[in-house]
């Protein structure tokens, strides 16, 4: 890409920012909204399995004491800092998680390093086996 870069600090009348929009002239286009603490209710919105099948890993997705946590089998445990609606950081990685038509959470898009919007689908959940 040759474009330049493009800065815009959108804010209030009393000085704060509102919003950053970042974009590059042959290229995308990222806005920044300043993070608000998801209530526990707006953080079981997320709650659940993901996979992607181009990566073939499976991540889970669970509340712990005030935050979210994602796991991957063996022993990856990392804790989710919101940072804008239903976008998340760890460890310089970005979830953005996606919602259906009806609202629901369905995936997220996985941004890390080279990888950009790798797709994972949020998984059925796994029910307990009925007694016979």
């Amino acid at each position: 890409p040759s474009g330049r870069t493009h800065l815009l600090f959108d804010t209030a009348p009393e000085g704060r920012v509102n919003r950053i929009r970042v974009w590059v002239d042959d290229g995308d286009t990222t806005d920044y909204l300043p993070a608000a603490a998801p209530s526990a209710a707006a953080l079981s919105d997320y709650v659940g399995r993901y996979a992607s099948a181009d990566a073939e890993i499976e991540f889970e997705v669970r509340p712990e004491k005030d935050t979210l946590v994602l796991f991957s089998r063996p022993s990856t445990k990392l804790p989710l800092r919101p940072v804008y609606r239903d976008g998340f950081t760890a460890m310089g990685s970005t979830f953005r998680f996606t919602r259906a038509a009806t609202g629901r959470v369905d995936g997220f898009l996985l941004t890390s390093g080279r990888v950009r919007r790798l797709r994972f689908e949020r998984l059925a959940p796994v029910l307990p086996a009925r007694p016979n």
